[in-house]
C-alpha cells in the first residue's frame, strides 16, 4: 500500500514561485514529479540509523557528520534515531542530488505509527545557499567579508540538521492528515487553475479546512518550522567572537523582510533572542 504525498506537489499551484521555495534543491534540480513516497509496511522494522554512501564519498559525508556531532543539539539529533530501534532512518548521499537535499520515504506500521524515513543528501551539500524565503537560517550562512567564513562542512551539517527536523515533524503529523492532503490537494490545485487563480473561491476555502490550510502555509509552516533546528544548531556551533552575531544579524534581516509571522517563533528561542551582540 502506497500514499502519495508530496511538498512539492502542495504548491504546484505557485507557478513560477514552487522552483524558488524549494530549498532543498537549485531551480535546476527542481522536479515536481519526483513524489516523496508513503507506504505502510507490515513487518517489524530492525531500526536505527542506515548509512548508504559512495565510497568515494564516505570521507566527505564523514566530515559533515562530525560537524553536525560537535554540538550538543546535533548530538541530540542523531542519537535520538540512532539509539531507536523501533524507527529506521535512512541517511543516503546521492550524486545526482547536487547542492539539495529532501526527506521522504516514510514507513508507517499498519497501526499509523511513523517508523522509518529516508534523507537524501546531495554530493555537493557543502555548497550553496537556498533563498531568504522559507530559509531565514540556512540563507543566513553565506559569506560575510565582515565575518569570519563560515565552512562547507558546516554548512552541510546545518543543512542535515534541517532535514533532521522535517523527520522530527512527521512524527508529529498523522498518517490519516497525510492521506488527507495526498486525496485533496490534487483538488485544490485543479480547482485553483482552473477558477482563473481565485484563492477566495468557497470550494477551496472548504478544502483549506480539511487539509489544515493552505497548500503555501502548510509548506511554510514545515519549513520555517525545521529552520527551529537550523538555528538551535548554527546558535551552539558558533559563538559571539566566531561570527554567531553576524549570522542572528542576517536572520533578523530575512524573518523582517519574509516571515513576520515568525518572528515570535524565533523569538522564543534563548539561542536566537538571548544571545548579546554589540
Amino acid at each position: 500500500m502506497q500514499i502519495i504525498v508530496t511538498a512539492a506537489f502542495l504548491f504546484a499551484s505557485l507557478g513560477s514561485f514552487a522552483p524558488e521555495i524549494v530549498a532543498h534543491a537549485s531551480n535546476d534540480e527542481f522536479e515536481g514529479s519526483n513524489l516523496p513516497v508513503n507506504e505502510v509496511v507490515a513487518g517489524p522494522i530492525d531500526g536505527g540509523i542506515r548509512e548508504d554512501v559512495p565510497d568515494k564519498l564516505k570521507a566527505r559525508f564523514a566530515k559533515w557528520k562530525a560537524e553536525l556531532l560537535s554540538t550538543e543539539f546535533g548530538r541530540k539529533q542523531w542519537s535520538r534515531y540512532a539509539e531507536d530501534h523501533r524507527f529506521l532512518l535512512i541517511i543516503r548521499v546521492d550524486w545526482e542530488r547536487g547542492r539539495g537535499a529532501g526527506t521522504d520515504k516514510f514507513l508507517w506500521d499498519p497501526d499509523g505509527n511513523f517508523v522509518g524515513a529516508t534523507i537524501t543528501l546531495g554530493s555537493e551539500l557543502d555548497e550553496g545557499y537556498p533563498p531568504p524565503v522559507y530559509y531565514p537560517v540556512l540563507n543566513a550562512l553565506q559569506p560575510d567579508p565582515l565575518a569570519p567564513s563560515i565552512s562547507p562542512s558546516t554548512l552541510a551539517a546545518a543543512k542535515l540538521s534541517h532535514e533532521l527536523g522535517h523527520v522530527e515533524q512527521t512524527a508529529t503529523t498523522s498518517m490519516d492528515l497525510l492521506q488527507l492532503q495526498s486525496r485533496l490537494v490534487p483538488q485544490y490545485v485543479s480547482i485553483f487553475l482552473k477558477n482563473g487563480l481565485n484563492r477566495n473561491d468557497k470550494r477551496l476555502v472548504d478544502l483549506e479546512k480539511q487539509i489544515g490550510g493552505t497548500p503555501t502555509s502548510i509548506w511554510e509552516g514545515r519549513e520555517y518550522t525545521s529552520e527551529l533546528d537550523t538555528m538551535r544548531y548554527v546558535a551552539q556551533r558558533f559563538n559571539v567572537e566566531n561570527g554567531l552575531c553576524a549570522v542572528l544579524k542576517r536572520v533578523r534581516r530575512n524573518l523582517d523582510d519574509y516571515g513576520r509571522s515568525y518572528e515570535k517563533t524565533f523569538s522564543d528561542l534563548p539561542e536566537f533572542s538571548g544571545v548579546e551582540c554589540r
